[in-house]
């Protein structure tokens, strides 16, 4: 009977030992299991739309001085511009490559004064005072874009074709004369031309993920429009006008994904 009770104590003893031991090895596992865990990575691949704004500056460069021996043939260009982008986007481990297009309304424009006294073979001496002035009302681009995802955050390069609407204005006052002592100046003439330049923008931005459909952007551009010639005119003759635009934006915006 002493030995029935002892074998049992032993074989009870053992037991505990074993579920003690068992226990003591469960809970490493658990642990390491709740360390293994990550959070979802987001993904950046999708249809998106969005709207951004801005402010751009740039330069207007001509060949007036040729023209008219006006010496108008740079001057500053600036003004807000915003409207809306919309792309999409494939993503292959942490890099993201994507197309975008978007179109704007802007407010970009410049003029410079002159006044000069140009010598006309033949003619006379002329007095020429005005302005010339530029303007343009709307801007659009389709580019490629590529990038590094780190998680929410995504830095990309942005490149392609640009267009922009330009409009060139000359307003001239005339006087024939040699303008010793009182010069008396014709009726200011005015004339202008409108046209779009085409030509090439590249920049890069940033990008962060709020939630799983919208974002934030944080983009600078610069663009160069390429040039025209606008048939200008002083009243008398036709001024065949070069004009040239490049301008540099910064913009932010906000865009939602699909």
């Amino acid at each position: 009977m002493k030995k029935s009770i002892s074998a049992a104590m032993v074989g009870a003893s053992l037991l505990c030992f074993g579920l003690s031991a068992n226990a003591a090895d469960l809970q490493p596992r658990v642990y390491a299991k709740a360390a293994a865990y990550a959070a979802p990575v987001y993904d950046w691949s999708g249809f998106y739309v969005g709207a951004h704004v801005g402010y751009a500056w740039g330069d207007e460069r001509d060949n007036l001085s040729t023209t008219l021996g006006a010496p108008a043939d740079r001057f500053n260009v600036q003004g807000a511009v915003g409207g809306v982008h919309a792309g999409y986007n494939w993503q292959s481990s942490q890099f993201v490559f994507g197309i975008e297009g978007d179109i704007d309304g802007s407010g970009v424009k410049g003029s410079k004064a002159f006044d000069v006294t140009v010598l006309i073979p033949f003619v006379s001496l002329i007095d020429y005072r005005g302005a010339l002035s530029f303007k343009s009302e709307w801007q659009a681009s389709l580019r490629a874009r590529a990038g590094y995802a780190a998680n929410n955050w995504l830095l990309y390069v942005t490149g392609g074709v640009a267009f922009a609407d330009a409009q060139s204005s000359l307003g001239v006052a005339r006087n024939l004369n040699n303008c010793e002592g009182i010069c008396v100046f014709l009726p200011s003439v005015a004339s202008s031309g409108r046209d779009t330049m085409t030509g090439w923008t590249a920049g890069i931005g940033t990008e962060y993920a709020f939630s799983k459909n919208w974002t934030g952007r944080a983009e600078v551009r610069y663009s160069d429009f390429g040039s025209k010639t606008f048939a200008l005119s002083d009243g008398a003759r036709v001024l065949p006008t070069q004009v040239k635009f490049d301008q540099t934006s910064a913009t932010l915006g906000i865009s939602y994904k699909f």
